[in-house]
């Protein structure tokens, strides 16, 4: 299957061809192992995000003139991602992509969102949407209406919480 990645070094955007164990690492992880002509190298590949830049290296050398100066300031990741209990699974990940859920029996909803973050066992995504905790999904991650053969997967919803300053809730699901 043919998917668009970016590469996690020098933000280079292509379609590459993933073979089953490369989509499972992308599905668990986020992220694949793929040579990027680019770096010359092997390198880290994700899906596109809208805060990378594509052709702009992010890597940081550290040299003596730059030694005195403060490090740059990183900001600091949603709270979703980064304040959570110890007991709530897998480490999250904050990646932007889109995805289509859809509602399972009775519950029509269908719409095309963009997650907040992933983890191996899950997404978390905003929504106005009347979702409710039980309700069984399918979602169909990295989704493109061009694309053919979108794999879909089971999910239902775990946790919905207001978000401050935001119209939208806060929708967790969880893989089944």
């Amino acid at each position: 299957m043919k998917v668009t990645l970016q590469c996690c070094v020098c933000q280079t955007r292509t379609g590459l061809e993933v073979g089953p164990a490369q989509f499972s690492s992308l599905k668990e992880s986020g992220a694949a192992f793929f040579h990027c002509a680019t770096c010359g190298r092997g390198t880290y590949w994700a899906y596109p995000s809208t805060d990378r830049v594509p052709g702009l290296d992010r890597r940081v050398f550290h040299h003596d003139e730059t030694a005195s100066q403060p490090p740059p300031r990183v900001p600091e990741p949603p709270k979703s991602v980064d304040q959570r209990p110890p007991s709530r699974g897998p480490r999250r990940v904050a990646l932007e992509l889109p995805v289509r859920v859809r509602g399972l029996g009775l519950d029509v909803i269908e719409e095309i969102t963009t997650t907040s973050n992933v983890s191996k066992t899950g997404l978390y995504f905003l929504s106005d949407k009347p979702y409710q905790v039980g309700q069984e999904l399918r979602v169909a991650m990295n989704y493109s209406k061009s694309a053919t053969g979108d794999l879909e997967q089971r999910a239902q919803v775990v946790r919905i919480v207001m978000v401050p300053g935001e119209v939208k809730k806060g929708i967790g699901v969880k893989y089944v």
